[in-house]
Formats: structure tokens, sequence, C-alpha cells
């Protein structure tokens, strides 16, 4: 970097020029203290640049012929589905009602009291442990502990 009074660059400005277009940046000063810089200006591409990723590649004629008709219902949804046996809007209705089915299945599940009471009894922790409905296994483990513990106490009272 080149600190230079703006009369200096006046005198010489072709010879600054040339040495900014080599690259060094030049800061004009006015009585020394500096007031601007010039630097390069970013390089623009002269050529164009290359399409794709390999210039040797050749787009065959069959690319642009039309799309099997089994293969465009596919893409418009009107073909059978490849996941399932039924087909068109009555695989789209299917799915529909399995998440209706799913969505009230877990509302169900909100709603249902939790064991934040407790269990009263062993056999209540077992249910719910059988139940295909998600639990907190941890929270009946401790339940079950409890009662357990209570029963040792009361069988030692006796």
């Amino acid at each position: 970097m080149i600190r230079v009074n703006i009369a200096d660059a006046k005198a010489r400005l072709s010879l600054y020029l040339d040495r900014v277009e080599r690259g060094e940046t030049i800061v004009l000063c006015r009585r020394n203290v500096p007031v601007a810089e010039i630097r390069r200006l970013p390089v623009s591409l002269t050529e164009s640049r290359p399409i794709g990723t390999d210039p040797d590649l050749v787009v065959p004629d069959s690319f642009f012929e039309p799309l099997p008709e089994d293969l465009l219902q596919a893409f418009e949804g009107r073909g059978p589905d490849a996941w399932s046996e039924e087909s068109g809007p009555a695989a789209g209705e299917a799915l529909e009602q399995e998440s209706v089915q799913r969505l009230k299945a877990f509302f169900e599940l909100k709603r249902r009291p939790s064991y934040a009471s407790q269990p009263s009894t062993l056999q209540e922790v077992i249910t719910s442990l059988q139940s295909p409905h998600s639990v907190d296994q941890a929270a009946l483990v401790v339940a079950a502990e409890k009662l357990l513990m209570a029963g040792e106490g009361r069988n030692a009272a006796r």
C-alpha cells in the first residue's frame, strides 16, 4: 500500500494507475491525512461460462419424446399407487382416513387421565404397562415400587 499526496498523484497519475492495475493499493492523502483509497476493480469474466459439468455431454433425442402414458399418469397422480394396491383418489381417501384415525388416537391419549395421581393397585400398573398406548413407564415403575413398599410395610405391621 502506497501513501500519496494529492499534488503528487496529479503529477504522476498514469504511473500510479499502472501500479493499481498490477494489484497495488494507493491511499490518497490531503496534507498527509488519508482521504481516499484507489484499488483495482475485480476482473470480470471475458469468456462465457461453461454450462453443465461435462462439455462432451450429449442429450439424446429420446429425451425430447413424450413420456409413456403410465409414467405420465403416475406424475399426475392418476396411475396406480406404487405403495398400495389401491389407485387414484381412493388411495388418497384411504390415506386421509388413516391420518384422521391417528390424530383421533393421539388426542384420545392426551385426554386420558395421567398417572400423576399414581395407580392405586399393582394390577392398574400392570394393565397400563400392557396397554398399546404410550405410557410413562418410568413413572409406572416408581408407582409399582411405592405400592410394593407400602405392601411390605403393611405385611410387617401384621
